[in-house]
């Protein structure tokens, strides 16, 4: 087939800013617009990118040291994107005030899937106007949908929007390969290691099949090492790291995992066909069709009923081998069948820390997704000819669209929020002249994604002070638990540091208020939460609003 133009691919970049605009709107483009970020995981994004433009540059340089303070890390544990960070950071952010490049960093997912769709598709379709309806269609796939920020999700994962390294990676394993395939495969994988992990597997595999496939070869421990030094230095660059005493393991692998159904299991995406998920984490392993895709997939098995395609050339193999692979990491070692679980397999005390790393292993599940949903389409393209192709698809676009208004919807309604401020329940006056007076914000007991995290990380963050009340992807054991014990010890003797002030579970802060200096330190319950201010008393009222603590037992003065 003759490989598109630059006209047409610029087409391509045109149908998936047309899809994003549709969805999203215009007004997530403004850096200014922070609104839209303020709930689920996009309020990590936000945060962690706030505090990362906002302190000078350190080593590493993703270094983030005020956003965790004692537990903090690196942007590459706030899921920031870290190629935009990294870059948005050195040329156009400025350190202060509301400013996102969240908007930028979706509306290049959407244009970049269009543009690799229609390149896969230019290997077997002769028409532009085909190319492009699969295009389109690549830009509505549920699974590349599911990771905006809505109910559906319970999240919201902008940095798993770069489903398109995928489609790239597909693209480079397909046609014949070129004298620039090594670098076009290092390039890719140097990107993915600069915006995800999990996609970064998912190419190293796909790398992986297509290093079968050209077999032994002049120049192949060159591409090994450069691929090797290249994503080691990106993950370097992107800030990770392993955690002193634990953290990058965490639990999940076999519960977050893919369904033997999950292709066809809408898991409340469809308007039509309803449906839950099968288990309670296999939301992870969503890899629904959808019912435009799954009507794509039933008309190619019918017109090919007659005429079976060819099996793929033995040069393909290996990246089905690889598809497939994924696809059985991603249903884990938990092996269900909608409701019934069939199998649970024991895991090797020796792989299980590797496992646990990639714990939502049904993300795995997406290579497969895009090769049956995107395979079912241009076969269906092929046998129907150019002249009936783009009509057919363009009705199964239309139905893939209508069906999925109960997942794509509610991200567009969170998407047209709009405003320079989040809501925040911290609303007295005090917050602001606290934070304008001490150094450092602290929650205690000290964890990750604790209640109230959000609200007084904002704070901090728009007051340019250090705050341990964060929400990061993993957390060092040992610096958590040092942080916890520091907090149990200033509880238990009521000496807090003059510089910080402290937001307090109920328990901790009646176990606080006897041992302060009640005419010295202010300990009241203000906006909902319980705060210690140390000193704040030697020179200032309590806030009018301020509540005693409810400990069941008259509160000392300095706790009115």
């Amino acid at each position: 087939m003759t490989p598109p133009r630059a006209g047409e691919t610029l087409a391509a970049f045109a149908v998936g800013a047309a899809v994003f605009l549709a969805l999203l709107g215009p007004g997530v483009l403004d850096p200014a617009n922070i609104a839209w970020m303020q709930r689920n995981d996009p309020a990590q994004y936000y945060l962690g990118w706030s505090f990362f433009r906002a302190a000078p540059w350190g080593w590493p340089p993703a270094a983030n040291p005020l956003f965790g303070l004692e537990i903090a890390s690196t942007i590459f544990f706030t899921d920031v994107v870290p190629l935009m960070a990294l870059a948005m950071k050195a040329t156009v952010a400025p350190a202060t005030g509301p400013w996102q490049y969240h908007g930028v960093w979706l509306l290049l997912c959407f244009a970049l899937q269009a543009v690799f769709a229609q390149r896969i598709a230019a290997l077997f379709l002769p028409d532009a106007a085909s190319r492009l309806m699969v295009a389109a269609l690549a830009c509505l796939a549920p699974v590349l949908l599911w990771r905006l920020n809505g109910p559906h999700a319970h999240t919201g994962h902008y940095a798993l929007m770069g489903q398109w390294l995928l489609l790239a990676a597909g693209w480079l394993c397909l046609p014949p390969p070129p004298a620039s395939q090594p670098v076009a495969w290092v390039a890719l994988g140097v990107l993915a290691a600069l915006i995800h992990p999990y996609l970064l597997a998912m190419v190293l595999v796909a790398w992986s099949a297509d290093l079968l496939r050209r077999g032994w070869r002049a120049g192949l421990f060159a591409e090994v090492a450069a691929m090797a030094a290249g994503v080691a230095g990106a993950l370097w660059l992107a800030g990770f790291r392993m955690l002193p005493g634990g953290g990058m393991a965490e639990p999940g692998f076999g519960l977050l995992r893919a369904n033997l159904l999950t292709l066809f299991t809408p898991q409340g995406w469809s308007l039509l066909l309803g449906g839950g998920s099968w288990g309670p984490g296999e939301y992870e392993g969503f890899g629904y069709l959808g019912l435009g895709g799954t009507l794509a997939l039933l008309g190619a098995l019918w017109v090919v009923r007659r005429d079976p395609p060819r099996l793929p050339s033995s040069q393909r193999w290996p990246f089905l081998a690889a598809v497939l692979a994924l696809a059985a990491f991603a249903v884990s070692n938990v092996v269900a069948l909608g409701p019934l679980v069939l199998v649970e397999m024991p895991v090797p005390a020796q792989v299980e820390p590797l496992l646990a790393m990639f714990r939502s292993s049904g993300r795995m599940i997406w290579p497969l997704h895009y090769l049956v949903l995107l395979g079912a389409a241009i076969l269906l393209a092929r046998r129907l000819g150019p002249d009936r192709a783009p009509l057919v698809l363009g009705l199964v676009i239309a139905v893939q669209a209508a069906d999925g208004v109960r997942g794509w919807l509610p991200a567009a309604v969170l998407a047209r929020q709009a405003g320079p401020t989040w809501t925040t329940p911290l609303e007295d006056p005090f917050w602001a002249e606290a934070a304008q007076h001490y150094e450092r914000l602290r929650r205690i007991p000290a964890g990750n994604a604790m209640p109230d995290w959000a609200p007084l990380a904002y704070l901090a963050a728009t007051h340019g002070i250090g705050t341990d009340a964060v929400y990061l992807a993993r957390v060092a054991r040992e610096p958590l638990a040092a942080l916890r014990a520091r907090g149990a010890g200033m509880v238990a003797t009521g000496r807090f540091d003059p510089a910080e002030f402290y937001v307090l579970d109920d328990a901790s802060a009646c176990a606080a208020a006897p041992r302060i200096d009640a005419g010295h330190d202010l300990l009241v319950r203000l906006d909902g939460v319980n705060v210690l201010a140390p000193g704040w008393l030697a020179g200032r009222r309590a806030p009018a609003a301020a509540q005693a603590l409810d400990c069941g037992v008259s509160a000392p003065p300095g706790s009115r």
